[in-house]
């Protein structure tokens, strides 16, 4: 479980890509990834991934080819930021919203708007998709 509030942006240190597969590795520096095991849900962009090795604050995460087809995680490369937020712990504060982090399908960028401190874009998506979205 999620809040959605992310928790700053780390860098990509490690690329590895084969045809079913792409481990990447993620500095989050010692202290962010203090308590991390193998096994955990970290959010990676907004996608739940799970934690695979460690050592010491660079942690490893591998994508499969669903995840690459229905992601941005297949776009990444060596020095790219993510976002990166830890999963919700009893007696954290909850100060966005629950959000599962899984993935179900994208959009596109129908059109970008920048006008002073304002940012608007129009998002399509599938039109099945539009029973859960408020406009």
């Amino acid at each position: 479980m999620f809040t959605g509030i992310t928790r700053g942006t780390f860098p990509i240190v490690a690329l590895e890509r084969s045809p079913d597969l792409l481990r990447y590795t993620v500095d989050l520096g010692e202290e962010f990834a203090a308590g991390l095991e193998p096994g955990a849900s970290v959010s990676i962009d907004g996608v739940c991934q799970t934690v695979v090795r460690l050592d010491s604050g660079r942690i490893d995460f591998d994508a499969i080819t669903e995840t690459l087809e229905r992601t941005t995680l297949g776009s990444l490369a060596e020095g790219t930021l993510v976002s990166v937020e830890r999963s919700a712990r009893v007696g954290d504060e909850i100060g966005g919203h629950d959000v599962s982090g899984h993935v179900l399908g994208t959009g596109e960028i129908l059109e970008y708007r920048h006008d002073g401190d304002l940012c608007e874009l129009k998002i399509g998506v599938d039109p099945a998709w539009m029973r859960f979205i408020q406009t």
